[in-house]
């Protein structure tokens, strides 16, 4: 991967949505894990994904492609110098009540950052917690308002009902 060549990319799908005042999505996007720096290449582009605030989907799970699914045909994770989901699975809003100003995970710090500007919704914003780096009971921080985490579901509900901005930080 080129880091600065996919940046260059994202810059101008960034572009285009602002001038037509949508938002966009990185449709389908993968690699062949054996291929060599792909770690680095899913970790760029996981980072820019955060960085633009963008969806995106993951190709391809497909079970019966050795070469490029991170499970067996039997759903069992796939691990070779390193293990894909590591890099797939992360912290992010799912839900955000309000303007997401930005938010990002730090897999090797196991640390996720998240601000929002609420507009006084009654709903939550939901935040999903992978166990796999923020463990059973992650430390939670939350400036703004009154929170649940549901360990189970892996999901942190922030009821931001008042307007403002609100912080979040989970560390393991």
């Amino acid at each position: 991967g080129n880091e600065s060549r996919t940046r260059s990319a994202f810059i101008l799908r960034e572009k285009e949505a602002r001038r037509w005042n949508v938002r966009w999505v990185l449709g389908e996007f993968g690699i062949l894990f054996q291929t060599k720096n792909s770690e680095k290449y899913l970790e760029d582009h996981m980072k820019l994904i955060e960085e633009f605030s963008i969806s995106s989907f993951y190709w391809n799970y497909n079970r019966e492609r050795d070469d490029m699914s991170p499970v067996d045909e039997e759903g069992n994770e796939k691990c070779l110098s390193y293990c894909p989901l590591d890099v797939l699975s992360r912290a992010y809003p799912q839900k955000t009540y309000g303007e997401l100003l930005r938010f990002s995970f730090d897999r090797s710090k196991k640390e996720f950052v998240m601000e929002f500007k609420s507009y006084g919704e009654e709903y939550p914003t939901e935040i999903y917690l992978p166990e796999r780096h923020l463990g059973k009971n992650p430390k939670i921080s939350v400036e703004g308002g009154p929170y649940e985490y549901y360990i189970k579901d892996q999901i942190l509900y922030l009821f931001a009902n008042e307007k403002g901005k609100y912080k979040i930080k989970v560390s393991r």
